[in-house]
């Protein structure tokens, strides 16, 4: 409902300071989020938006005085967040009702999400219009390429840190510029030479990728050359270039399913994407790949309970199938502390779907694993926790979904 009444509003972008400031302040009547809503675009209270307007009031038209030399230097080449898309998502909840009731009840839920826009026209911060915005002397670094060769990852916190932006004050304060250092130029490049990976995962999932020098970016290190790590919403966003071989590690954080995309882009436009989608996940698994470029992807390998031996391999480039996601969780009741009538019950309904699945009958396939719901429903609070039942009563909601 939010998309739809925004679209009526603003179109299908919101592209001038009238229309920000509309949205921002609430203009299409929602109200401010919860504290703990993450998702739910904030409303700014009205003192925050006179602030700002006093605040552009007096930069936009400042000057530095005549007798100060200004110098602009300008990092470029990173991805930068240029804008957010949101986006209406599905997903099956389900939950206790009442809370702490063995009864589970699922229903699909429909919720808004944001998603980051891109654009390599920046430093992973600041987008270069705005870093170069005033009429001045301008320089601009090629970050991709500065920090691939000493091995850094400079940003635009660390930028005066790169040797090229030393080496170019130094010829500022000290000599003069009629040689430019390496990696600086006066005029802004126009296409990164360097490909990118851009990887998204939505929970319950945590990310982390290493090098072939053992460097890593994860959620406390950016420490691989031209990396970055991002958290959006349900969203989790790493970037790298291809200049490496990288191993990539998912860790399970819940009981669920995850889905993992990777794009290949050049000069900001996507040339190939591989995407696995809605696969079954527990706090125990660990999922691992390595990946130069999409063509030398390997396969992806996930070990369900964590013990140090695959389960189940994805070739690049395959979708997942029902199957696959049924054969998943057949890992994950079989490594269930239940007894053993209850679980050979659950598998042989799990096999029965299958089965049915590559007979072509979805109908008889969804019957059979809403069997397997009522079985957990009955052993809910029993020889299940409440907890336990839940969320595998989730991941089969999410299966049928594919049927």
């Amino acid at each position: 409902p939010e998309l739809a009444a925004w679209m009526g509003r603003y179109g299908y972008a919101i592209n001038t300071p009238a229309e920000l400031r509309d949205f921002v302040s609430g203009g299409d009547g929602r109200n401010e989020p919860a504290d703990i809503d993450v998702l739910t675009p904030n409303v700014l209270k009205q003192a925050q938006l006179t602030q700002s307007d006093s605040n552009h009031n007096y930069f936009d038209i400042w000057q530095a005085p005549e007798n100060i030399k200004v110098t602009q230097i300008v990092g470029w080449g990173l991805d930068t967040v240029s804008g957010f898309k949101y986006v209406g998502r599905d997903k099956k909840v389900c939950e206790a009702i009442p809370p702490g009731s063995p009864y589970i009840y699922c229903k699909t839920v429909t919720y808004l999400d944001h998603e980051p826009i891109f654009t390599e026209d920046g430093d992973e911060t600041v987008v270069t219009p705005s870093a170069g915005s005033m009429a001045t002397t301008t320089f601009y670094l090629d970050l991709p390429l500065s920090n691939k060769g000493p091995r850094v990852n400079r940003v635009h916190s660390s930028i005066m840190e790169s040797i090229s932006v030393r080496d170019l004050l130094g010829e500022i304060l000290i000599r003069s510029t009629s040689t430019l250092p390496s990696f600086i130029a006066t005029e802004e490049p126009t296409k990164n030479i360097l490909k990118k990976l851009r990887i998204r995962v939505l929970s319950p999932v945590s990310i982390s990728v290493t090098d072939s020098f053992g460097s890593q970016t994860d959620l406390i290190n950016e420490n691989i050359p031209n990396s970055y790590y991002l958290e959006f919403g349900e969203g989790k966003y790493v970037g790298l270039d291809t200049e490496d071989t990288y191993t990539l590690r998912l860790d399970g954080q819940d009981t669920g399913t995850f889905t993992l995309g990777i794009d290949e882009v050049s000069g900001d436009q996507v040339t190939d994407t591989l995407i696995y989608q809605d696969i079954p996940v527990t706090p125990d698994t660990i999922v691992t790949m390595t990946i130069g470029t999409l063509d030398t992807a390997s396969n992806l390998n996930i070990d369900i309970n964590g013990d140090g031996n695959v389960d189940q391999t994805l070739a690049p480039g395959t979708t997942v199938t029902t199957i696959d996601r049924l054969n998943t969780l057949k890992i994950i009741v079989s490594n269930l502390d239940l007894d053993n009538p209850n679980k050979k019950s659950m598998l042989a309904k799990i096999n029965d779907a299958i089965g049915l699945v590559k007979k072509g009958n979805l109908n008889g396939a969804e019957h059979k694993l809403g069997d397997l719901q009522n079985q957990l429903q009955a052993l809910s609070d029993k020889k299940l926790t409440i907890e336990q039942a839940t969320e595998l009563m989730q991941i089969i909601e999410t299966i049928k979904n594919t049927l």
